[in-house]
């Protein structure tokens, strides 16, 4: 890429070149002045516990609101971003507005809180977004990957290059502005060549604000001025606007590809402990069930004493590997798991009816747990319900093994 220090040293250029200094300065240290609003609607969102602490596309400021959330009920996934709000001018009160105020509230950072329908010019009005990934962890790691394969390594990738055409060509192109009169037919060369740059970076049908305003400013540095003459002066300030245009672009996307690589370990890490977890509780429990089998014992053969010690064994089970889990699609298995080895208490039924549902919930309560089992006696029964649990652990492993993707992501 065609260095932005290196971008001239004419007064145009070299002003072009120290505003995207500091503007990549603003953007990397969270300097630049957004005010956050989440719709209401989506406001609950906002309550859920927070799977962990994530990284913004605008670092500091609304960091913490970026965080991964998780449905405690469902097991779902929320993701979050930015986006930027439509706001326009009240021709009536001339204000400056978010569109559909009422339907949104402020996010509360510290700063004073800004009337949305009397917004300051100085800033953005931007929106906090949030994704649900119903099916939990592994659809949520692929779509992280996904997202984030856009990214990286930034060398290889398609935004990248052609940022780094589009850099070469506005040095070029302004070089040429400089050089001496331009001609109708050097114009039209140099607005072909604005065109394709433009449909090569994907910018034609662009949603994105950043990518649609660099479009522009590409498009209008190659046309006539408003008296429709060719205006070397005003061409090379087009051409700076598209060259900040082009630097913002280039940072987000850098914002971007850090917070969603945060947000890919993040999610692995949930992931790896979580199966480690139901791991470890399928492996002891199958050394029990092993222990119960060889030879095949029944309440004569396995005394007091060793029943109470085998019950509280799958206690511990239960409270250190089984209480972790609590995503999709590892969260019913095991709560099942845990319900077969340990029962539910009085004060958790409510919660594991919604987990469950109404009717599994019933059924599974109504069962006697493998602990109560053991302390009565029967071997033979608790021994089922810790097979019963072990293999559900188990099933839910293997079904997810099939669906996972690599997350070796070079730069990662």
């Amino acid at each position: 890429m065609t260095n932005p220090e290196g971008y001239g040293k004419y007064g145009i250029e070299s002003s072009g070149q120290e505003f995207a200094g500091k503007l990549r300065q603003r953007m990397y240290l969270g300097q630049e002045r957004n005010y956050p609003y989440v719709q209401i609607k989506h406001e609950d969102i906002l309550k859920l516990p927070r799977l962990a602490t994530g990284v913004s596309e605008f670092p500091r400021r609304e960091r913490f609101e970026e965080d991964l959330r998780f449905n405690p009920i469902t097991g779902a996934i929320y993701t979050t971003r930015w986006t930027k709000l439509e706001t326009f001018n009240d021709p009536e009160t001339g204000k400056w507005s978010i569109k559909n105020p009422e339907d949104y509230t402020f996010i509360f950072i510290g700063d004073s809180l800004p009337d949305p329908e009397d917004l300051p010019r100085s800033g953005s009005a931007i929106g906090l977004v949030a994704g649900e990934v119903w099916e939990g962890l592994e659809p949520a790691i692929r779509q992280q990957h996904h997202i984030l394969e856009r990214y990286q390594p930034a060398s290889l990738t398609v935004e990248p290059q052609a940022l780094r055409r589009i850099f070469y060509w506005i040095d070029q192109t302004s070089q040429k502005f400089r050089e001496g009169p331009t001609t109708k037919d050097q114009l039209e060369q140099m607005s072909q060549e604005a065109a394709g740059l433009i449909t090569q970076a994907g910018l034609t049908s662009a949603t994105d604000e950043t990518k649609r305003k660099l479009a522009t400013m590409l498009a209008k540095a190659t046309k006539l001025d408003s008296l429709k003459r060719i205006n070397p002066m005003v061409s090379r300030i087009r051409l700076r606007s598209a060259f900040l245009a082009a630097t913002r672009r280039i940072v987000t996307a850098e914002l971007v590809r850090r917070k969603f690589s945060a947000n890919l370990e993040v999610l692995v890490a949930e992931r790896e402990f979580t199966r480690y977890n139901l791991k470890r509780t399928h492996d002891e429990l199958s050394a029990i069930l092993h222990e119960l089998r060889q030879p095949p014992q029944d309440s004569s053969q396995v005394s007091g004493p060793d029943r109470q010690v085998l019950a509280s064994k799958i206690r511990e089970i239960a409270q250190y590997y089984l209480s972790f889990p609590r995503v999709a699609p590892y969260l019913i298995p095991s709560r099942l798991a845990a319900i077969f080895l340990v029962g539910c208490k009085e004060s958790k039924k409510e919660l594991n009816r919604q987990v469950l549902g109404e009717g599994i919930a019933e059924e599974v309560f109504s069962l006697m747990p493998a602990t109560s089992l053991l302390e009565k006696g029967d071997i033979k029964e608790a021994g089922r319900r810790i097979s019963w649990a072990s293999s559900i652990l188990e099933e839910a492993s293997r079904e997810n093994d099939a669906i996972f993707v690599p997350t070796d992501i070079g730069g990662c």
